[in-house]
C-alpha cells in the first residue's frame, strides 16, 4: 500500500489535513489552526466539508461561512514543501444556499461544480465564475451531494 494519500476533515479542529499512508504522518494541515500560510483573512474557512481534489490537484472545500452567513466553494494550491498556499478559486454561492453545517461540494469536470447545501435543502450546479446553471430544492434531508459519471 504505498504511496497512498488520504485527505480529511476534522471539525473541531478547523483544518483539512492531507496524511500519507506509507510513512503515517500528516503533510499538513490547512485551516486557521493549521501549518500551512495564508495571508489574507478572506482566504482562510469558516467550518469547512467535504475536502476532495480538482482534476488540477487543488484541494477543494465547501465554506459553511458560518460568521459572514454566506457559504462558499475554495480550492487551494498546497506547496507542501513550504507550507504556503494559493487560493485557485473562491465562489460565493447564492444567500438562499447558506447551509450552517454540513454541505458538499465537488468537480463534475474541469467546468463545473456541484454543491449540496444540507440545512436549505438545495442542490446545484456552477460553473468555476460560480455561475449558477442548475438548482434545485428538495423536501428531504441529505448528507452530501455525489456527482458520478456514468461513462467511467
Amino acid at each position: 500500500m504505498s504511496g497512498w494519500r488520504f485527505s480529511c476533515f476534522i471539525q473541531s479542529y478547523q483544518a483539512s489535513l492531507e496524511s500519507g499512508w506509507t510513512y503515517r504522518e500528516v503533510i499538513y494541515k490547512l485551516g486557521r489552526n493549521g501549518d500551512v500560510h495564508l495571508t489574507n483573512p478572506e482566504d482562510f474557512s469558516d467550518r469547512q466539508h467535504a475536502a476532495s481534489l480538482t482534476p488540477d490537484g487543488d484541494v477543494m472545500i465547501y465554506d459553511n461561512g458560518y460568521t459572514n452567513k454566506r457559504s462558499r466553494v475554495m480550492a487551494y494550491r498546497i506547496n507542501e514543501i513550504t507550507k504556503q498556499a494559493e487560493v485557485t478559486m473562491r465562489i460565493v454561492l447564492p444567500k438562499e444556499d447558506f447551509s450552517v453545517n454540513q454541505s458538499s461540494a465537488y468537480c463534475m469536470n474541469n467546468n463545473r461544480i456541484l454543491f449540496g447545501s444540507v440545512v436549505p435543502k438545495t442542490i446545484g450546479v456552477i460553473d468555476k465564475n460560480g455561475n449558477l446553471m442548475w438548482h434545485y430544492k428538495t423536501n428531504r434531508p441529505f448528507y452530501r451531494a455525489l456527482y458520478i459519471d456514468l461513462n467511467y
